[in-house]
């Protein structure tokens, strides 16, 4: 079963040293993950889609969240660089079954 993800591309302030703050958030587009997405699937997923660099790897990327909501931040600064939110209508069925 595919889930379906709203990307948001983050308009960030801060620094790794003082730690960092989400400003504003925009949506830039979905992308479709299996119901229980793997760290490499959500990262294959944005990169086919143009959200990361095709330079983006595992080593480089840290991903997090829950089962409604998914954090893609650098591994190395702790910047955080998109955000995924399960889409509305995912939620409701995913609920009803």
């Amino acid at each position: 079963m595919k889930t379906t993800w709203t990307v948001w591309s983050l308009d960030v302030w801060g620094n790794p040293r003082d730690g960092f703050e989400v400003n504003d958030r925009s949506r830039c587009g979905v992308v479709e993950l299996g119901k229980e997405p793997k760290d490499a699937e959500v990262i294959r997923a944005l990169k086919a889609g143009g959200f990361l660099s095709d330079k983006a790897r595992a080593s480089n990327i840290e991903v997090g969240g829950d089962d409604l909501d998914i954090t893609i931040d650098d591994k190395r600064s702790g910047r955080p660089l998109l955000s995924l939110e399960l889409d509305p209508d995912a939620k409701w069925k995913a609920a009803r079954w």
